[in-house]
């Protein structure tokens, strides 16, 4: 199934990177960039895994960091419309199309 990452998805997910790197380490920000790869593999694989919510967006949690993807699923395969953070502001992507 084809996974499309949405343009602040992407913002999400170097945003996140980007503090790993001056925080914690580039070898972190790699694992962390690593975990989000293996989180759209699995996702690919499984693209129902993630329970809906309200607004039928679903997640899937990351391998080791506080994070999860935050989906839709269409026509077109998968959308990712957020990579969030468990406890920071939450639903921030609700409006996200």
């Amino acid at each position: 199934m084809k996974i499309r990452l949405h343009p602040q998805a992407r913002v999400d997910l170097e945003s996140a990177a980007d503090w790993y790197d001056e925080n914690a380490g580039r070898s972190v920000a790699a694992d962390f960039i690593e975990a989000y790869a293996q989180s759209t593999e699995f996702l690919r694989e499984h693209p129902e895994i993630g329970r809906p919510d309200v607004k039928g967006a679903r997640s899937i949690f990351f391998r080791r960091f506080p994070y999860s993807l935050v989906y839709r699923i269409d026509q077109e395969g998968i959308l990712v419309v957020a990579v969030a953070h468990w406890r920071r502001r939450p639903m921030f992507w609700s409006k996200r199309k």
